[in-house]
């Protein structure tokens, strides 16, 4: 027995759609995507977020791919603050000293990732226009083929009524 969820949900051409659903129980799930009247582009990814992280509180979702490889490196810096080595290091330096840092480099890591996400839409809505721009291109080109030949025909049909027009024919009131 299949639940479908019918939700109301304002599309815009290019923009975009996701949708995060916390699965309840272990097994295999389908995924289906059809176009009411032209071609759709689908770009369908799955993320755990035993793997992923948790579910993001601003966004909702599971973080991308992308987002894990970018705060990868800042994270591993986080994890190196136990190391032993570096605790003698910095036996002079006090948290509070870095405590300003620290706050610093998590805003940056943010600013950080808002950048990547706004450079990663932007990307998808310039394919999205190409996309768009090449069947705009390819209904242009057939209506000028077909207004071409229909042209093409009109002039053989005007040339065949004037031969026989000028050969005496009975034709055109002769």
């Amino acid at each position: 027995r299949r639940l479908r969820e019918r939700e109301e949900v304002k599309l815009v051409a290019g923009e975009p759609y996701q949708k995060t659903i916390t699965v309840s129980s272990p097994g295999w799930y389908r995924f289906c995507v059809h176009g009411k009247s032209t071609e759709v582009t689908v770009e369908f990814e799955l993320r755990k977020s035993s793997v992923y992280g948790a579910i993001d509180e601003r966004t909702g979702h599971v973080p991308l791919i992308e987002e894990l490889e970018t705060h990868s490196e800042i994270r591993h810096l986080y994890e190196d603050e136990d190391d032993p080595v570096l605790k003698e290091e910095e036996a002079g330096i006090k948290d509070d000293d870095l405590r300003a840092t620290k706050e610093q480099l998590r805003l940056l890591e943010r600013v950080y990732s808002d950048i990547i996400n706004k450079q990663l839409e932007e990307r998808r809505t310039w394919n999205w226009r190409t996309i768009k721009n090449q069947h705009l291109y390819s209904h242009l080109v057939l209506g000028n083929l077909v207004e071409t030949i229909v042209y093409m025909g009109i002039t053989g049909w005007q040339v065949y009524t004037i031969r026989r027009w000028f050969g005496g024919g009975p034709t055109l009131g002769r």
